[in-house]
């Protein structure tokens, strides 16, 4: 545990964190996209790619949970979201990792229940 509070250097945000932050963003924004520029093709052909395109999204944002998951149980336990070390800046970053990822994710599936209930061709 102590060896990745160890790594983590002043100014310096461990890749992991950084994906943890942006993966609900990065979820979302395709699934916003990618919905979008293919719904005119699914009327056409079949609506199941729509489907596919968010459950693909989903697990983008998911895995910001995870990795943020991950990443926070590594840390000291001692650590504090308002302390000056580089382990609490590193445990604030995990826990907004953590919060932002799943409010996307959460975001995306709200998207989707729409798609399932109405026509994707009206």
């Amino acid at each position: 545990m102590e060896l990745f509070a160890e790594n983590i250097e002043t100014g310096h945000t461990p890749l992991s964190l950084r994906w943890s932050l942006a993966a609900g963003f990065v979820g979302y924004g395709l699934d916003l996209a990618v919905s979008y520029v293919l719904q005119h093709h699914a009327c056409r052909v079949a609506p199941i790619e729509m489907h596919l395109v968010t459950w693909i999204c989903f697990l983008i944002a998911l895995s910001g949970f995870v990795v943020g998951y991950m990443q926070h149980r590594r840390l000291p336990h001692q650590a504090d979201e308002e302390g000056p070390a580089p382990h609490d800046r590193a445990h604030f970053q995990s826990l907004m990792g953590l919060t932002l990822s799943l409010a996307f994710a959460i975001a995306i599936l709200a998207q989707v229940v729409p798609r399932w209930i109405l026509s994707v061709c009206d």
